[in-house]
């Protein structure tokens, strides 16, 4: 074979090996058990028995068209088996709470009727005494739509009152008659199945107009544009639509909605205008349609939603100036985001008359002018994101702020471009847990008035242009986790105080909120997207002080912080040895030292993360080369020239070794995917899922390194015998544990220290053979 086609057939046959893997390492994960329910009574039984006797094809009797009931005896459909008594046998519960769905779910319940369903019906049936709930076999709806029978006949309920069958796989079509034979509907969630198609019109109001209070259709696939028929609703409280691939503008008739509190068409393909028809919604509490493509100005009706608490219109293609609502209409409001547009024009001062305002999200638009004085009446504001924007005057808008004494997230990244930021005189903040002032080329120092934040967690002053030393008392920074000083110019030591973190040299608990509404994110670059954090406490623990112009050494006492996952020290001109103890670091996964003048031939010894993190060290690389690290414990191959005899042992050794790499890859990339979504750490944003993003820091820290950890962890698990954890619940099931435990044992001899105990290639075709 000719050299230079070998590593195209290595390459070929990696793929090859991952696709044929991909089957068994990707199971669906079975429904889990549900726990034994506690007895009832058995009236409850009996009742129960006779009226799930009578149901057939699930809830295709409110959801399909009907046809004729089968013959006597013909077998039911499988979306919503009726519960036998030997499926149950130390109850069947009190019907209203019988339940085949295979996760729990709080059941909605009608004052006047008490019937509720939850995937599938319930019915109140008389009982001399109070029963416990009592759940039946777990069965996710899995049938598409049917032809067959789909009516309830028999001892049926006499008020329906609800119908939960969310989060399952119905598939199929909607069908006209959306509430058929339950004329007493007041709830409906069809939501997280797969139902596709256009959503059903009619030119007369369904059976359930009067009655039906919630309808959710979210996270579905249907398409086309809102009927007019859904209107016809007038009763409706609370309507979902989001996550869908619905297109057009939203109708004009959704003025008609006058009893709305809830309404949320996120997440779908809606453009055009958003109408100005929302002055009548006088109830309107939670107003959600972020994630369209929807242009124009914000209407002004808006400013006539006197109940409105969250609006959320984020992410999609909003232009004119903000001013256009006036917010003062809108005294409950606690939640705006409004990120990720074409807003223009300043900052609406009508914002300082919502006092109740907990989040404000303005990132991402065009704004521009100063922080309004008024601000500072904004007395219960703990978030503000305003990144990506034009603003200007840093020290009037700290002055603003600093009034906010429930301030605890501030994110301004991207404004107030080539200012100087005020060294002191700076009062307040102390409550402030996360502080981004990244990519705003500020001159000056690092700020002394940070020493009053004694609660930070999160900083970030990277890709500025401030100089003098790192100061030492950011050591001092009892649950300082995260700091973020790259791309500027200091100079001299890294303080040895940052080896004292607390934060980074033991667990320790944040005295502050651990949620965050706006969510935190890790990214790459500005083009991809990143890692969402939620909770402070799980958000990735770094150092990152790269180009800059520090000296020194990299202290020993590094090796103390012990909770670091990220250290990045590159691109400056420190110097010395890379000490032994950053070996004690269990949980660091990034390491870059690179472009630095370190000198140590001993620092493969030590470490055994990629040649990438130390390279541009020219006397280090000089005492040892930097090119690739082989096999552990082997010759290299261009230390001795093979013999024409050994050709072809060589090739299947080489080609040993490929399907070695691949297994291992196969399974560990199934872990690393899971792990990889907590743990892999650059550049910070502050954004949402579906792209607004308030940036923390926008651009590269540096690449994924390797993981010494994440291997060391599957390991250690392996050997205490706790394999099922290393899968997520996605791989891992019990019908294939042996083959996965078979799979995962030959990848960890594949990655073995010790070469004699990785397997040949004859094994490893043989274990794949036998799995």
């Amino acid at each position: 074979m000719a050299p230079k086609r070998a590593p195209l057939l290595l390459l070929l046959l990696l793929l090859l090996l991952l696709l044929l893997l991909l089957p068994l390492l990707i199971p669906r994960a079975r429904a889990a058990a549900n726990p034994d329910p506690a007895p009832c009574h058995p009236d409850d039984l009996r009742a129960l028995l006779a009226f799930a006797g009578n149901l057939t094809s699930a809830a295709d009797a409110l959801l399909w068209p009907s046809s004729p009931p089968p013959p006597p005896g013909a077998a039911r459909g499988t979306a919503f088996p009726a519960t036998p008594a030997a499926a149950c046998p130390h109850c069947a519960s009190r019907p209203e709470a019988s339940r085949a769905r295979s996760r729990p779910r709080r059941s909605r319940r009608s004052r006047s009727s008490g019937t509720s369903t939850s995937a599938g019906t319930r019915s109140r049936a008389p009982s001399p005494r109070p029963s416990p709930p009592c759940q039946g076999p777990s069965a996710p709806l899995t049938s598409p739509p049917t032809s067959s029978t789909a009516r309830f006949r028999g001892p049926l309920p006499d008020h329906l009152d609800a119908l939960d069958a969310s989060n399952n796989s119905i598939s199929g079509p909607l069908a006209p008659d959306l509430c058929a034979g339950a004329p007493a509907l007041r709830v409906l969630d069809l939501s997280a199945n797969r139902l596709a198609g256009a959503l059903p019109s009619s030119t007369t109001p369904p059976p359930c107009a009067a009655t039906l209070r919630e309808l959710s259709l979210a996270n579905n696939a249907f398409n086309g544009d809102i009927p007019a028929a859904l209107f016809d609703l007038t009763a409706l409280r609370k309507l979902s639509l989001a996550g869908n691939r619905l297109t057009g503008p939203p109708h004009p008739r959704l003025a008609g909605l006058k009893d709305l509190t809830f309404l949320d068409l996120s997440g779908n393909r809606f453009s055009g205008d958003l109408p100005d028809a929302f002055g009548g919604l006088t109830s309107l509490e939670n107003l959600a349609a972020h994630s369209n493509a929807f242009t124009g100005p914000l209407p002004p009706s808006l400013s006539r939603l006197s109940s409105l608490r969250v609006l959320d219109l984020r992410n999609n293609s909003l232009s004119g100036p903000v001013a256009t609502v006036n917010f003062s209409g809108m005294p409950s409001l606690a939640s705006v985001d409004l990120a990720t547009n074409q807003l223009n024009g300043t900052l609406p001062v009508s914002l300082a008359g919502c006092r109740e305002l907990k989040s404000l999200s303005l990132a991402r638009n065009s704004l521009t002018g100063q922080l309004p004085q008024d601000y500072s009446r904004l007395v219960s504001l703990s978030m503000l994101s305003l990144s990506n924007n034009s603003l200007h005057n840093i020290s009037g808008a700290l002055s603003v702020l600093s009034a906010c004494r429930n301030l605890t997230t501030l994110i301004l990244t991207k404004n107030f471009v080539g200012e100087e930021l005020p060294d002191d005189g700076v009062v307040g903040f102390g409550g402030l847990e996360v502080l981004a002032l990244g990519d705003c080329a500020l001159r000056g120092k690092v700020p002394k008035w940070l020493t009053q934040c004694k609660k930070l967690e999160v900083l970030d002053l990277s890709w500025n242009q401030l100089v003098g030393t790192i100061p030492s008392w950011i050591g001092e920074f009892e649950y300082l986790s995260y700091l973020d000083l790259s791309n500027n110019t200091l100079v001299g030591e890294i303080p040895k105080s940052l080896t004292q973190l607390k934060s980074l040299v033991a667990v320790t608990q944040s005295p502050g909120m651990a949620f965050t509404s706006m969510p935190l994110y890790v990214k790459h670059n500005r083009s991809i997207s990143g890692r969402q954090y939620n909770q402070l406490s799980n958000f990735p623990p770094s150092l990152i002080l790269n180009n800059n112009r520090l000296n020194g050494t990299i202290w020993p006492e590094f090796g103390n912080l012990r909770e670091l996952h990220v250290l990045d020290l590159s691109t400056n001109f420190i110097s010395g040895s890379i000490p032994d103890s950053l070996s004690r670091m269990e949980n660091l996964e990034v390491l870059d030292l690179s472009s630095n003048n370190l000198s140590d031939p001993k620092w493969r010894a030590v470490l055994t993360f990629s040649n990438s993190s130390f390279e541009g060290n020219p006397a280090l690389c000089k005492a040892s080369s930097c090119n690739p690290i082989l096999s552990r414990g082997t010759p290299r191959d261009t230390d001795v020239k093979p013999a024409a005899s050994s050709i072809r042992n060589r090739k299947n050794k080489i080609l040993g070794v490929a399907i070695c790499i691949g297994l291992a890859l196969a399974v560990f990339l199934a872990v690393i995917l899971v792990n990889m979504s907590k743990r892999e750490v650059t550049a910070i944003d502050y954004e949402d899922t579906e792209g607004s993003c308030h940036e923390l820091r926008p651009v590269d820290v540096s690449k994924f390194k390797g993981s010494r950890d994440l291997i060391s962890w599957v390991l250690q698990m392996k050997s205490e015998k706790k394999e099922e954890q290393i899968f997520d619940s996605l791989i891992w099931s019990k019908t294939h544990e042996k083959q996965l435990l078979s799979v995962l044992e030959t990848a960890c001899k594949c990655i073995s220290t010790d070469p004699r105990q990785r397997p040949s290639i004859e094994q490893v075709v043989s274990c794949l053979d036998s799995v």
